[in-house]
């Protein structure tokens, strides 16, 4: 069987990070930026320059902090148990609501080499339908009470 690798790999591969609707970044075994898609830096609002190739997760995570990414205390400590996780090698996945109103799921991937990656995706709609149901099952739940309280007092009344 002959093979159909393209002699341009790294290019496709670029190419296809590019082209990903989620946000992506890929960082070294130091927890330095090697490449992060414009999605990435689109869904949380940083500008490239802002962290360009080599700036490392905690200054990203700093940045963002300085925004109010992170608000309060309980902010503050999710990003140094995030940080400390990602350094450790210890993957997780996250829902949080940012700043503008939008929701993202952020995911970090520990890598073989000793790298790793995040990914990030809106997950806005996903969040707002759950509440709607939610509230739903809420309407309900506090309907199916007045009818039972209801039938309850009329019962009694017998």
């Amino acid at each position: 069987m002959t093979s159909s690798m393209p002699t341009d790999t790294g290019g496709l591969l670029v190419a296809a990070f590019a082209a990903v609707p989620f946000g992506v970044a890929l960082f070294d075994r130091t927890h330095r930026l090697v490449l992060a898609n414009a999605a990435f830096h689109h869904l949380l609002e940083l500008p490239e320059d802002q962290a360009p190739p080599g700036t490392t997760m905690s200054e990203i995570v700093q940045r963002l902090a300085e925004r109010g990414e992170y608000p309060g205390q309980v902010g503050q400590d999710l990003s140094r148990q995030r940080l400390r996780s990602a350094y450790e090698g210890i993957g997780y996945t996250i829902e949080r609501a940012r700043p503008n109103g939008c929701w993202i799921e952020a995911r970090h991937i520990p890598l073989d080499d000793g790298g790793s990656m995040q990914i990030y995706a809106d997950i806005t709609d996903r969040i707002e339908r759950r509440w709607r149901s939610e509230g739903t099952l809420l309407d309900l739940k506090t309907r199916v009470r007045e009818l039972e309280e209801q039938l309850a007092r009329h019962n009694g009344q017998r």
